[in-house]
């Protein structure tokens, strides 16, 4: 499967197609992050994106899901490296609750 759209619609097709998955950020393409950078699913990202940084969700990105890799690409940032790498199959990481760091970062910040 291969999907050339926003962000944002990249992470709802992941969603919907494959509800079994969890997904890492790839730091050394979108830089530091504040937060766990692994163990999110499609839906969590896209929350935590639309408050954190919304203009990201509206770059051009890759989903290729294919024998080979489970990745999405924003080709503005890397058109070499997997902004984001999704696990679909076998043995996935485990999914933490972002929800409840989010929270507490957001309590932190006011």
């Amino acid at each position: 499967m291969t999907l050339y759209e926003p962000l944002n619609i990249c992470l709802r097709a992941t969603e919907q197609r494959y509800p079994q998955h969890v997904m890492e950020f790839n730091e050394n393409v979108l830089g530091p992050m504040e937060c766990e950078t692994k163990g999110w699913q499609a839906g969590e990202m896209l929350a935590f994106l639309e408050n954190s940084w919304p203009a990201l969700l509206e770059a051009m990105a890759l989903l290729v899901v294919d024998g080979q890799q489970s990745s999405i690409y924003i080709p503005t940032y890397s058109k070499c490296k997997p902004a984001f790498q999704v696990h679909l199959r076998g043995h996935i990481p485990a999914q933490l609750c972002h929800t409840e760091v989010r929270q507490y970062a957001l309590v932190v910040v006011h």
